[in-house]
């Protein structure tokens, strides 16, 4: 019995002698492990393309680890950005030809810039923390490796060729951070925000525009956009907004508006966001969203940028022109003011289809038609060929179009002309509108329903082209009541009324001028086609309805 427990005794030795063996083994090889890291962490910083986040000046008395919270958020705005640049290149993929004519803060012929694959990860600060790993021992032997970690990062701040401190200094409410980004490339820069923080929110919104400068600067990426969610939603908004330019799908054009709304109440500001929110809220179409659009479209054009200055006070000009055009307003002193911003568009931008348009544009509404065809020729002779350009030089060719059939009566060369739109921009709801009025002139009413259908089938809202539907079947019924066909002649007049009832329930109950311009387009139509009767009963609506004439600005 004692020989037996002797050899279990000698058994046990042996094996704790073995564990002891391995353990030191596994102490060494953590040993070299670690210095294999602190050695690749220096050269990832001295060497390589990492940017070491230093310890902020101050960060203990805002109760944050600035320093990791700043790393994080980098990596993580330079993977949103890089997510962002993709959408908006996808969305172009099938739209892109040649240069852009809407002007995105990823560059105007470039929009889809994205961080290159070298760029994908910005590597700010080791993972490692002393503090948090034990001692590491030799058998009876033991060290703590803090003292290895420190003198890893004195050798790393000391070395290091690209890096990130400052301090963040609080006095009651008022923030204020400061970062210095050193690189490789040149002068250290220096940023500064200023904010008043209430809540614990408002601070990390604050670390996240930091972010958002210091990856600006340290790739060279451009945006007058101060906070990384104005941004952000404004990217978002910008890639619904291709796609409606590229498909006519009016959701897209939705979703964009809301986004840019979003961004304009983030950062007031953006004269960016302004711009594509007031170009979106005058495709609408109606009173109240024409009356949006000029507000931002004011807003954008106090931009020193001269070519996002011509684009706003193109299309600013165009909305001038529908108040007096489309809302039934006086025409003074909206249409001076046409005229002079699209001058000014014309002299900041002389290659922008834009410019010529709303020049173009001004001064039909004028009265000065051969003066508008030279300026809607200047911009069919622009050799731009994106999507967004043909689809400005099928506006133009429309107008052109309108003028040949409204001022010189030449029915035949509006067709062609109309026509011509089309086949520049298929998605040109006017013009398929205008086609139907010629078909309706001609007493081809099969063909002008036929277009009047494919206009509001584009836009199931066009408020107008449903008004100018309705008026259609006035004159069908006028047809069928020369003919004595009676009962088609009720039934024409009732479908009239039913496409004249669904143009007014598109209209906000808000925007009176508005209704009182299509009931007073309709009881016109009544009027010409001997309906006296109804003519009577629309213009007693009218009557009733009519605004204040009193001019609004």
């Amino acid at each position: 019995m004692q020989a037996l427990r002797e050899a279990i005794g000698n058994l046990a030795g042996v094996l704790f002698g073995l564990l002891e063996v391995v353990g030191a083994a596994l102490a060494l090889l953590a040993v070299i492990l670690l210095a294999a890291m602190i050695l690749r962490s220096i050269g990832r910083a001295v060497l390589g393309r990492a940017t070491l986040v230093l310890p902020f000046r101050g960060a203990d008395k805002v109760g944050l680890c600035l320093n990791e919270i700043v790393a994080q958020q980098l990596g993580e705005i330079e993977m949103a950005w890089q997510v962002l640049s993709r959408q908006v290149r996808g969305a172009q993929a099938a739209a892109k030809a040649g240069n852009t004519a809407m002007l995105v803060d990823l560059g105007r012929s470039e929009p889809d810039t994205i961080l290159d694959p070298e760029q994908e990860i910005l590597i700010l600060s080791d993972p490692m923390e002393g503090q948090a790993i034990g001692s590491i021992g030799f058998g009876a032997f033991s060290f703590s490796p803090d003292s290895l970690f420190a003198l890893s990062y004195r050798i790393r701040t000391l070395l290091a060729r690209r890096t990130i401190q400052g301090g963040i200094d609080q006095v009651g409410a008022t923030v204020r951070f400061s970062t210095t980004l050193t690189t490789d490339r040149g002068k250290p820069t220096t940023m500064v925000l200023v904010r008043s923080i209430e809540r614990a929110d408002q601070l990390l919104e604050l670390v996240d525009d930091m972010a958002f400068e210091i990856v600006k600067r340290r790739w060279g990426l451009g945006s007058e956009a101060k906070t990384w969610r104005g941004y952000r939603t404004f990217i978002e908004g910008y890639t619904h907004h291709i796609r409606y330019i590229r498909s006519g799908n009016t959701a897209e054009r939705e979703a964009a508006i809301e986004r840019y709304q979003q961004s304009v109440e983030i950062e007031p500001d953006y004269a960016l966001a302004h711009y594509n929110l007031g170009s979106l809220l005058y495709n609408r179409f109606t009173a109240t969203d024409n009356d949006r659009a000029i507000e931002h479209l004011r807003k954008a054009a106090e931009s020193g940028e001269g070519i996002l200055k011509a684009l706003t006070l193109g299309v600013l000009s165009r909305a001038y022109c529908q108040q007096v055009h489309r809302y039934g307003h006086e025409k003074m002193p909206w249409m001076s003011w046409a005229e002079e911003t699209s001058a000014k568009a014309v002299q900041l931008g002389p290659d922008l289809e834009e410019a010529w348009l709303a020049y173009g544009f001004a001064l039909q509404f004028l009265g000065k038609p051969r003066e508008a065809i030279e300026a809607y020729w200047r911009v069919m002779a622009l050799p731009g060929d994106s999507p967004e350009e043909l689809r400005l030089k099928s506006s133009a060719e429309n107008n052109r179009a309108y003028i040949a059939m409204t001022e010189f009566g030449d029915l035949k060369e509006a067709e062609v002309l109309f026509k011509h739109a089309l086949a520049l921009d298929p998605h040109n709801k006017f013009s398929y509108a205008n086609l139907g009025e010629i078909y309706k002139r001609q007493k081809n009413y099969s063909a002008a329903l036929v277009a009047f259908e494919q206009a509001i089938r584009l836009d199931p809202r066009y408020i107008n082209g449903t008004n100018e539907l309705g008026m259609l079947y006035i004159a069908m019924a006028a047809e069928a009541r020369d003919t004595g066909r009676q009962k088609e002649t009720e039934q024409s007049l009732k479908t009239a009324r039913q496409w004249h009832d669904r143009a007014l329930s598109l209209v906000p109950e808000e925007e009176q001028r508005h209704r009182a311009e299509l009931l007073k387009r309709f009881a016109k139509a009544y009027r010409k086609e001997r309906f006296q009767e109804e003519a009577v009963a629309a213009e007693r609506l009218l009557d009733g309805g009519t605004p204040s004439t009193e001019k609004t600005n």
